[in-house]
């Protein structure tokens, strides 16, 4: 789905307001949801999106919330851009929609190129491809300590939900957020 819980808004805005963000990635912006939250950091002056789906980009004007939309995968926005570097990276619910060695991989690699890395995404949460977009496909179930064993945690948070989704029965799930410390340092940072 294009679109995020409200879960850890405020998480996600209390960051970037304590590091004095200038410049945001988000990762699969969908609807366009972090975006918009980026707007009312005041630090804030860059927010870039990588976005495969045309659809989603002509729908929710994602060129008008965002200053630059890369319509691309991250697989193509990896090779074509590899240059460009940010204070923070957001992975919102898009972790899932990859293997796990895949987002993994993911995460490390944007480590290299921002201070931080937002990762928001559920667990025990299947899904196929919503809104006949095979981007949309959950492929993988990992938990913090898929995250925490390899990288530099510095703030988790969990929260337990019931998803409805058109059935009947509601679906237990664990949405999940974690702030992780990236590896540019003061002498190596060229944002952009």
């Amino acid at each position: 789905m294009p679109f995020s819980l409200d879960t850890f808004n405020l998480n996600v805005i209390n960051h970037l307001n304590a590091i004095k963000a200038e410049s945001v990635l988000d990762v699969g912006a969908g609807a366009g949801k972090y975006g918009n939250l980026c707007k009312s950091i005041p630090s804030i002056k860059i927010v870039d999106a990588v976005e495969p789906t045309e659809k989603y980009i002509q729908e929710y004007n994602l060129k008008s919330i965002y200053t630059n939309v890369y319509q691309k995968t991250i697989q193509d926005f990896i090779v074509q851009d590899c240059q460009r570097r940010y204070d923070v990276v957001i992975f919102g619910d898009v972790l899932e929609h990859f293997f796990r060695s895949q987002a993994i991989d993911y995460v490390d690699y944007f480590l290299y190129r921002s201070k931080w890395v937002i990762a928001l995404w559920p667990t025990f949460l299947p899904q196929d491809d919503a809104m006949d977009n095979h981007y949309e496909i959950h492929k993988c179930n990992f938990k913090l300590a898929d995250l925490a064993t390899k990288f530099d945690v510095h703030s988790f948070d969990k929260r337990f939900l019931w998803h409805h989704w058109g059935n009947p029965e509601f679906t237990y799930c664990e949405h999940n957020y974690c702030m992780i410390r990236g590896y540019i340092t003061k002498s190596s940072e060229t944002l952009i």
